[in-house]
């Protein structure tokens, strides 16, 4: 067999070098983070101020105007039981 001077003979020889992994990267260490505890203590703060920020509002005044009406023996009757039984059925159907 002569020599080609267009290439080798053998084609698959030409393609073994192609699947070689590349040698590995050394890490890069100003890659990393590493917060510091001042910013975990504000990220901690933001959190929870936005989970107190979606919560509903709790009025007061309510809550103080429902616990008076329960401490009185003549408003839990059959009417207003019946009421707040339809009202918590009301989004599941009849």
């Amino acid at each position: 067999m002569a020599a080609d001077p267009l290439g080798p003979i053998d084609l698959v020889a030409s393609l073994k070098d192609i699947d070689r992994p590349l040698p590995a990267q050394p890490a890069d260490i100003a890659a990393s983070v590493d917060p510091s505890t001042e910013a975990r203590v504000v990220a901690e703060l933001d959190a929870a101020l936005q989970v107190a920020n979606d919560c509903l509002e709790v009025r007061a005044d309510l809550v103080a105007d429902v616990k008076a009406k329960l401490q009185d023996p003549d408003y839990l009757n059959a009417r207003v039981i019946e009421r707040i039984a339809e009202r918590i059925q009301g989004p599941f159907g009849p």
